[in-house]
């Protein structure tokens, strides 16, 4: 979020926070439905918190280890970075092997603080 807001763009002579509307929106619409969500599912729940994070890893972790696991398939790639990167941690230490999966990292982070 922040580089989004870090990087400024030169428009004639006026400097401009490159892409935070898109950034602001995104994760403005991103809550909403989560506490949509919250409210009309998990909050109804018997442990609404554990439902939540399970449900949530549950949509996010079997693709990204099926996509890890093919790159990792076709790319050598030795066990601890595998681990990293199953874990989706790989972007993070620079060792990514789906370097789209950075996104699903702050998408976890965000549903950890959600709630």
């Amino acid at each position: 979020v922040a580089s989004h807001y870090v990087f400024l763009s030169r428009v004639s002579s006026i400097y401009v926070l490159a892409d935070s509307a898109a950034v602001v929106g995104f994760f403005f619409f991103s809550g909403y439905w989560v506490a949509l969500l919250w409210e009309r599912k998990y909050a109804l729940c018997r442990a609404p918190l554990f439902t939540f994070y399970v449900s949530r890893a549950a949509r996010i972790f079997p693709l990204a280890i099926i996509a890890t696991m093919m790159m990792a398939a076709v790319t050598p790639v030795e066990l601890g970075k595998l681990v990293w990167n199953l874990l989706l941690f790989g972007a993070r230490f620079g060792r990514a092997l789906n370097p789209p999966a950075w996104s699903l990292a702050i998408e976890l982070q965000f549903y950890v603080v959600a709630p």
